[in-house]
């Protein structure tokens, strides 16, 4: 079953050009899990994201898959040097 993600972005401020390089890399390995970017927002206003990612994953297990693949493990850091704030609607915790 089919499971539909949306994960709100904030970039700090500063680092876009590292967040996009994280936005890539992960987009690249989601894909490899048969995740599918449906479409990328980019709301403007004082509080809004950056960027909001409406993505599908095929199923759980494929977003578990992700999660835990070593490649995105290897980008914590990255994660944490240019990612401010994120949310997350319709996964599992």
């Amino acid at each position: 079953m089919p499971l539909d993600i949306i994960v709100r972005l904030w970039s700090r401020p500063g680092h876009w050009d590292g967040f996009r390089q994280f936005e890539d890399r992960a987009l690249q390995i989601m894909a490899d899990h048969g995740a599918q970017l449906v479409r990328i927002e980019r709301p403007s206003g004082k509080d809004c994201p950056d960027e909001v990612h409406h993505l599908t994953f095929p199923d759980l297990g494929a977003l578990e898959a992700y999660r835990a693949d070593p490649r995105v493990q290897a980008m914590a850091s990255l994660r944490k040097r240019v990612i401010l704030k994120s949310e997350i609607e319709g996964a599992p915790i």
